[in-house]
């Protein structure tokens, strides 16, 4: 109930709310309020087996207008706890498991939004390198990098850039991997994902 502390306790943010995040983030986030994602009939969806596609979960919209379709429940609302809506009043379960590691590590919607935070970043014109990780840590975090957080994200994309000079010889193609990768791991971080 928090009496006697002086803050709330830590808490991950609900699926909705990480998933707008991320969108939010990378620039990718569509604004637009109202209507709704389903291209079927009224009630259509809820017999047919094959409803998940019609979800449209790719959406960039934000999460309140995505469906919620029982028998094809969007993968991040299952990895990250969404109630279960076969329930008439379902409650959402509060858990750190695997799969939503793995769930940010592996799906194409995280990995496509850290790409195209990772451009936006790159895109900033006559930027250091210091300038954009001041950038990507204040869009993440809303606060500027430690010095210690600096100079290990700075070693980190010299790094990752050397570690794939074998496999991608293009030293630009390179460096936008180092930055995409460093992103994904700022969208993974616990300071992106919980409230604190």
């Amino acid at each position: 109930e928090n009496r006697l502390l002086w803050r709330m306790n830590l808490q991950r943010l609900d699926a909705e709310a990480f998933r707008d995040a991320v969108l939010s983030v990378s620039g990718k986030l569509d604004p637009a309020m109202g209507g709704t994602l389903l291209t079927t009939k009224d009630n259509d969806y809820v017999t047919n087996d094959q409803s998940g596609n019609a979800g449209q979960y790719d959406s960039l919209r934000r999460s309140v207008y995505l469906p919620v379709i029982r028998n094809a429940l969007f993968d991040e609302f299952q990895a990250f706890d969404f109630a279960d809506p076969s329930t008439t009043r379902a409650k959402r379960a509060t858990t750190t498991v695997a799969p939503q590691a793995l769930y940010v590590m592996n799906s194409p919607f995280v990995i496509q939004s850290s790409l195209k935070f990772a451009e936006n970043l790159l895109a900033r014109p006559a930027a250091s390198d210091a300038d954009r990780l001041r950038a990507a840590y204040g869009n993440a975090f809303g606060r500027a990098p430690e010095k210690d957080e600096l100079v290990r994200a700075q070693n980190y994309l010299t790094a990752y850039a050397g570690r794939i000079a074998s496999t991608e010889p293009d030293a630009a193609k390179r460096r936008a991997l180092a930055w995409k990768s460093l992103c994904q791991i700022l969208f993974a971080s616990n300071e992106f994902m919980y409230v604190n």
